[in-house]
């Protein structure tokens, strides 16, 4: 008896298994904007790309044999299922069900906040390390190239005491606030997974402010600004990362820049 239950057992499971081999036979998966959508019949691709909502360079992807092929590949063949050759050269695809990585998409706007530690090049007044603040903004001209623009702030006092020549009795540290206007471009090293390594390269306009026993003065130069970072998504119009960047400047032998190590958080707009 428990011979034949085995054996029915096993009948049973092979024609599960045989119903849905043939529930998913021609079906796909079609990849818009790195959403993965589906699985969707031949005739529903042939639907879709009727209506504009896909092209011929939209990626599906068959979901028995995982291979890749071209939208265009698919209707061509769609009554010679067997010769339906895949493209070995399509590289894989970032396939993220939940959207996150849209945000990085092309003509996509982003508005940042930034805290961080400024470390001033200066060694004339020798200032002390300090807290950061940053807004800034983005805009991605491709899922990898994007401009980029701050703005940063950091207040600093120096290790010693000066004498101003209107107080020679009294001494006092100076208080030196930084200050930059950025403008870079940024080059995401790849987009094809939620963690996104990026570089940047530009120009920032330094300012340092100097402040003594009520007197001030301030000079500002522009001069380049460069770095290295990374960015995560958290949701589907958030991100957050890293980032150190360098900033230089220089007023009569006075360095206006410095480097920094930030936090920084996006919205997507």
């Amino acid at each position: 008896m428990k011979k034949i239950i085995f054996a029915a057992l096993i009948i049973f499971n092979i024609s599960i298994l045989h119903v849905f081999a043939i529930s998913q036979a021609g079906s796909f998966y079609v990849i818009v904007n790195s959403v993965k959508y589906g699985p969707v019949s031949t005739e529903t691709v042939k639907q879709w790309h009727q209506e504009k909502r896909i092209n011929d360079s939209t990626m599906i992807i068959d979901s028995q044999t995982q291979q890749f092929y071209f939208a265009k590949d698919l209707l061509i063949s769609e009554n010679k299922p067997n010769n339906l050759i895949a493209n070995p050269g399509i590289p894989p695809v970032s396939i993220n069900p939940t959207s996150k990585t849209a945000q990085f998409q092309k003509g996509k706007n982003s508005i940042l906040l930034s805290l961080g530690y400024f470390m001033p090049s200066d060694s004339w007044f020798d200032f002390d390390n300090s807290f950061q603040y940053g807004l800034g903004y983005e805009y991605r001209f491709s899922s990898q190239v994007s401009l980029i623009s701050d703005y940063f702030y950091s207040s600093s006092k120096s290790k010693y005491f000066w004498y101003s020549q209107y107080s020679p009795n009294s001494s006092d540290k100076i208080k030196g606030e930084f200050s930059a206007i950025t403008l870079g471009v940024k080059y995401a090293f790849t987009d094809k997974n939620n963690f996104r390594p990026y570089g940047f390269i530009g120009l920032s306009n330094s300012r340092l402010k100097l402040v003594l026993s009520g007197m001030t003065d301030s000079a500002k130069k522009t001069g380049f600004y460069g770095g290295l970072g990374f960015e995560y998504p958290v949701s589907k119009s958030v991100y957050i990362g890293l980032m150190g960047d360098y900033r230089s400047g220089e007023d009569s032998d006075i360095k206006l820049g410095g480097t920094s190590l930030q936090f920084k958080c996006g919205f997507t707009l």
